[in-house]
């Protein structure tokens, strides 16, 4: 056993060695080899991948030596491509199998490679057998001649049948032993039998070859032997096998062939092994003709991007792979109102189409036994079926006799279902179909899948040509232009500002590469040309500046940036990078060397402009979503507080009301304690009683509903302020239980292990000069991260409660800090410096823009003149620490906030 991963040494040598056989493990190639060559071993377990030297070169060496060429070698490793299978076999090997593995199929593919070579072994004995007896025989007739006697003594010591016959009489001259031992007839039978008793014992389908096997004899040459193998009916019915040896003995007159001397050796046994040899080998070769029409499946699923192709292609490949009358393919997407409409169909000419036909989910249980499981449910005889009793009238109509079912899924999850019909009689599906079956709707299962993303990609692409205009008007304003080239199409994708700085039509195509060349300086044109090679080569980045041709018949100077993008080998695929035209930059350079300074300044303005661009885009889509929102709060905000007021202005009044009216009635009783009959009914029917003591309860409970309302919307209102454009004076205390009430939908939300808790230490702050709404935008931002960490699933798993921590505090004269914890999973220390970038972020695409902390990082260090830090813990929590100053007149003080936080701890 040769294998550098210890854990596989020690694995597979234990497995053998409890099945009782010898196992030397080593992990040296070398070593293997001195092994191998000093003491060679019955059989070699090799690994692929082995440092030094692989699997396929100490193969190669093994297969090279006379000692040990002759051991077969079995491959294990992880690779599963056929070229790897194949290089495996090109080089010697005898058998090839891929990690992980079965134990079973470990010690059957080792004991069938053993048996192989027992059985080798006894066939190069046996050989060396048959070999030594001719050689024996001819010493025998040499000898012949000068001792009778002593020729009988060693014929008759031989293991084998040795027999003289007569071709012309058709009988046999002489046996060298008893026959009748081997077929188990007795000599007084076979004396009975006829004289050419031999074919009549023969096998029929050995006839003809041994009427072609006399044939040869009849024409044999002196010295030349024939070889035959048979079968022998023994008398109890078996049949045996035997190989006979036969050459000319004697010759008539004429020199035809008279008598002939034969070795009859049974070979049943070998016959036996032959037999067993060729039946595993078939097994494998259905296993592997089975793998690899899987892998032409999956090869031709996942060719094309368009989803109906796939669909169809998919459809067409699993009907003929599997030769059915149909093959349906649907799609299912879990609703209240379950559907799973056929995208693609693969019939035989003759049957009608399904593609229309609506199949129930509910009500239909053979749906929905199919869609809860991966396994497939296979329906032979769909009229025994009590599955398919309710789709008895469809299944009668379509004259569906057998049907084979597997739902498609991922991530445990399905998502489509695929169907194989039989129409012309019941069909038994072996386990082997149904098997291929499983792993083709697994495959099925992805290219949906991929289709879902492509259609999800298809908006995104949407929403990414919009933010393509919106940075193809900043590289107008900013006069740079991008280009893309495909090095493997050999293709230039430019911008707008591209074509209109080197003055060609828009409306004209790219360039071809050798086109572009032509339209730089001469002098410049190997300069490119070498830049460009440099970059593909290295990798590296480059920055020149160059002279074009322009259409106008004037130079003009660009600046160009280049960057090459490379797949996964390594291989360059694309080149992306900008242009600038620099013509009047580099004529002022030319013309004035003392405005140098001047150029290079507006060079790094225009640089920065594109960046202020770039921030103020992101900075505006962020704006117009939290001024919607904030537009969205005032007017309902504004819609409660009218009628609001309406109901807390009647309340007191209202509340009088009913005071005067019971005190009326409290002394009508006074005066009147007798009242009329229908009265006193009347008011026994009611309860006056409890009603004069209930009600003043109502209007007290209404007016401290009408409190809570009157808050809520003040809250509402304190969150938006959009009459607050412009810096105020604020207890920011208020912004945070503002945007606190607006969450309260996320943070009271029913979850496995509980609602998340809102612990709050406020400090006692001061009123804070700052703008109130952005503040309020940056606390939004913080805390729905939070919320979105503590719905992780591993922010749960350590059984901590689900906490966040707001807490304020003084920190120094100027300085006020807020700090926003959560008990979640935490972020790892590599991503928390880019936390801050534009754009990025960790969530799920769709999930997250990756603008909330870029601009909350600006709107507290640039509007605010603050800080903004992230402190974080990967299994105890993330802290958010904001530093603020109290006047805006005085932003100058250190950060009094640091990693060292006790709230951080307290988590």
């Amino acid at each position: 056993m040769v294998d550098d991963n210890p854990g596989s040494l020690r694995l597979v040598s234990k497995i053998l060695s409890d099945r009782g056989y010898k196992v030397r493990p080593t992990r040296d190639a070398e070593m293997a080899l001195k092994f191998a060559r000093s003491n060679p071993p019955d059989l070699i377990l090799l690994d692929v991948m082995m440092p030094k030297m692989n699997g396929y070169q100490i193969c190669e060496e093994l297969k090279s030596g006379d000692r040990t060429k002759d051991i077969p070698v079995i491959f294990i490793s992880v690779l599963n491509e056929v070229f790897d299978k194949v290089k495996a076999f090109s080089v010697g090997a005898a058998d090839y199998i891929t990690k992980p593995f079965q134990i079973e199929e470990l010690l059957a593919r080792v004991e069938s490679q053993l048996l192989l070579g027992r059985l080798s072994k006894q066939l190069l004995a046996q050989n060396a057998r048959l070999q030594a007896e001719i050689e024996q025989r001819e010493q025998i007739e040499a000898e012949l001649r000068e001792s009778q006697h002593w020729l009988s003594a060693v014929i008759k010591t031989n293991p084998n049948i040795l027999y003289v016959c007569d071709l012309r009489e058709q009988r046999t001259l002489y046996l060298n032993r008893e026959i009748y031992s081997d077929i188990g007839y007795s000599q007084e039978e076979i004396q009975q039998m006829p004289a050419a008793f031999f074919p009549d014992l023969m096998h029929d389908g050995d006839l003809p070859l041994f009427s072609e096997h006399r044939s040869k004899i009849e024409l044999a040459k002196d010295g030349e032997s024939f070889e035959f193998e048979y079968r022998i009916q023994h008398k109890n019915g078996e049949y045996k096998w035997f190989l006979s040896r036969e050459a000319v003995f004697a010759r008539t007159a004429d020199g035809k062939p008279w008598k002939i001397i034969g070795t009859a050796t049974e070979i049943s046994d070998r016959k036996r092994a032959e037999l067993e040899l060729k039946q595993a080998k078939k097994c494998l070769e259905q296993q592997i003709e089975q793998r690899f029409l899987l892998e032409k499946i999956t090869q031709k699923i996942r060719s094309s991007l368009n989803p109906a192709q796939v669909f169809q292609t998919a459809a067409a490949q699993i009907g003929k792979v599997f030769n059915v009358d149909r093959c349906l393919i649907h799609t299912y997407t879990e609703h209240a109102n379950p559907r799973i409409p056929c995208v693609a169909e693969y019939k035989t000419p003759e049957i009608e189409s399904m593609l229309d036909a609506e199949i129930p989910v509910r009500g239909n249980p053979h749906a929905e036994v199919v869609l809860s499981q991966d396994k497939a449910v296979v329906s032979d005889d769909v009229t025994a079926d009590p599955l398919l009793a309710p789709m008895k009238d469809l299944i009668d109509r379509l004259g569906l006799k057998s049907m084979l079912v597997v739902r498609t899924s991922y991530q445990e999850k399905a998502n489509g279902v695929i169907c194989l019909h039989q129409y012309d009689r019941p069909r038994k599906w072996t386990q082997a179909e149904i098997e291929l079956f499983e792993a083709v709707a697994a495959q099925m299962g992805i290219a949906i899948a991929q289709a879902n993303l492509l259609e999800q990609e298809k908006q995104q692409r949407i929403k990414l040509q919009d933010s393509e205009a919106s940075l193809s008007a900043a590289q107008k304003i900013a006069k740079i232009g991008s280009w893309k080239y495909d090095v493997r199409s050999e293709k230039f994708t430019w911008s707008e500002e591209v074509f209109r700085i080197f003055g060609l039509d828009r409306a004209a195509l790219e360039p071809t590469y050798p086109e572009l060349l032509e339209m730089f300086h001469p002098e410049d044109r190997e300069v490119l040309q070498e830049t460009v090679n440099h970059t593909l080569s290295t990798g590296n980045p480059y920055k020149k500046e160059l002279i074009i041709l322009h259409t106008s018949g004037k130079n003009r100077y660009l600046e160009t940036r280049g960057k090459a993008i490379f797949d996964e080998t390594g291989e360059a695929i694309q080149l992306l990078g900008t242009v600038m035209d620099i013509t009047d930059r580099k004529q002022a350079e030319l013309d004035l060397l003392h405005s140098e300074q001047r150029e290079r300044e507006k060079a790094q303005q225009l640089e920065q402009t594109l960046e202020e661009l770039k921030r103020a885009q992101s900075h505006l889509i962020q704006a117009e979503k939290m001024s919607s929102i904030g537009q969205m709060v005032a007017g309902v905000a504004h819609e409660i507080n009218n009628p609001i007021g309406f109901i807390y202005g009647n309340i007191i009044p209202a509340s009088q009301y009913a005071s005067d009216l019971l005190n009326l009635i409290q002394l009508y009783r006074q005066h009147y304690p007798k009242p009329a009959p229908e009265i006193a009914a009347r008011s026994e029917e009611i309860d006056a009683d409890f009603i004069a003591a209930d009600f003043p309860k109502i209007l007290a409970s209404m007016k401290e509903g009408a409190n809570r309302i009157k808050q809520i919307v003040l809250s509402l209102r304190n969150f938006s302020r959009l009459d607050e454009k412009d810096r105020k004076v604020v207890d920011i205390h208020e912004g945070i239980e503002s945007t606190l009430l607006m969450l309260q939908h996320r943070l009271k939300e029913p979850r496995k292990y509980g609602e998340i808790q809102v612990i709050k230490e406020y400090g006692n702050l001061p009123l804070i000069e700052c703008y109130p709404a952005q503040l309020n935008q940056v606390f939004m931002n913080i805390l729905l991260n939070a919320i979105d960490a503590l719905e992780e699933p591993s922010a749960s798993s350590n059984g901590k409660p689900l906490e966040i921590r707001i807490a304020t505090e003084v920190i120094c004269k100027n300085r006020v800090g807020v700090r926003i914890a959560d008990s979640g999973p935490g972020i790892c220390t590599t991503i928390i410096p880019k936390i801050f970038d534009p754009f990025f972020t960790t969530k799920d695409v769709g999930s997250g823009t990756g603008l909330g902390l870029s601009i909350g990082y600006q709107i507290v260090k640039d509007k605010h003149g603050g800080e903004l830090k992230c402190y974080s813990e990967v299994g105890r929590g993330t802290e958010f620490a904001i530093e603020l100053p109290i006047s805006q007149k005085n932003k100058k003080g250190g950060t009094g906030i640091d990693s060292n936080s006790p709230f951080l701890r307290g988590i």
